[in-house]
């Protein structure tokens, strides 16, 4: 995990620190065990300082099945599936996630159970699937 497009001001530790918040969000899902929410596989490899991050590739087409959630970094704000929504709030009550409003714009918010960012995908195999865990977890308030 290198931090190549800056989205963390260069820091390679804060993007190698991410995709293990990658992986503990997708945890966090799997752990909810509903059935009709589908995962990608996803694996970490540490080596020699460096991290990959390795993840199955999905049936899904970008922005055009995005039905749920944010894929620029909640600009733009998806819940046009009343049935991944349902499977959000299921998810959502075993995780102790609050509902909330999501959305930079006052009259486009929407109501969301989960991070703002995380992607759900109207996958063209029929499935809905989730990308993008690493905000599942609230952050904790430093003690400082």
């Amino acid at each position: 995990a290198l931090d190549v497009d800056g989205l963390y001001g260069g820091n390679d530790s804060a993007a190698i620190k991410v995709g293990g918040h990658e992986l503990k969000g997708l945890q966090a899902y799997f752990n909810c065990s509903i059935d009709l929410l589908s995962l990608p596989l996803m694996a970490l490899v540490d080596y020699r300082g460096f991290r990959l991050i390795a993840i199955s590739l999905l049936p899904i087409d970008g922005r055009e099945t995005l039905v749920y959630g944010s894929s620029d970094g909640g600009r733009t704000i998806c819940n046009e599936s009343a049935e991944l929504c349902n499977i959000m709030r299921k998810a959502a009550n075993v995780l102790n996630i609050e509902p909330h409003l999501a959305g930079f714009y006052a009259d486009e918010r929407k109501m969301m159970y989960s991070a703002a960012d995380i992607e759900g995908h109207a996958g063209l195999d029929g499935r809905y699937y989730l990308l993008d865990f690493s905000r599942t977890m609230p952050c904790e308030k430093p003690d400082r």
